[in-house]
């Protein structure tokens, strides 16, 4: 299977990798297509849960699936493209600078951690967790019922 077309579209951008930075020249950019590939999918998705909805066992069950498809049709603007695609630009133009902006600022990040590492020693904080027993374990006690 292969990555939905925005991730490919940010891999085949990568120009720089070493051991502390990744730079990537996708700029945000989102066509037609790649607007119309997400709520196609949900659309689907959104198909499915009306029909399983129509054949629930109980009320409680139908009523949850056709809130999930009245959730996932307003969600995505009645899956309409055009609508879709300009808050899909706007939330990928947020994010993809808000990755660059971190991939900037982590190597000062780990500067600043290794020469406060060699001047003073990093912080450390014991922190009091309990051990928990491995599943299955005699010791383990019963979240649900109470017992050991």
């Amino acid at each position: 299977m292969q990555p939905p077309e925005m991730k490919r579209k940010i891999k085949s951008t990568v120009s720089h990798i070493d051991a502390l930075t990744i730079n990537f020249d996708y700029e945000g950019e989102v066509t037609g297509e790649d607007a119309r590939e997400i709520p196609d999918k949900i659309a689907a998705l959104h198909q499915g849960a009306l029909r399983a909805a129509e054949t629930a066992w109980t009320p409680g069950r139908t009523r949850s699936l056709r809130t999930f498809a009245a959730s996932l049709e307003k969600a995505f603007y009645s899956f309409e493209p055009d609508f879709f695609q300009q808050n899909l630009l706007r939330i990928i133009d947020d994010v993809v600078g808000v990755i660059k902006a971190s991939i900037q600022l982590w190597p000062s990040l780990v500067e600043i951690a290794y020469f406060e590492k060699h001047r003073n020693g990093l912080p450390k904080t014991r922190v009091g967790n309990q051990k928990r027993a491995r599943p299955g374990s005699p010791s383990q006690s019963c979240m649900m019922c109470n017992h050991a």
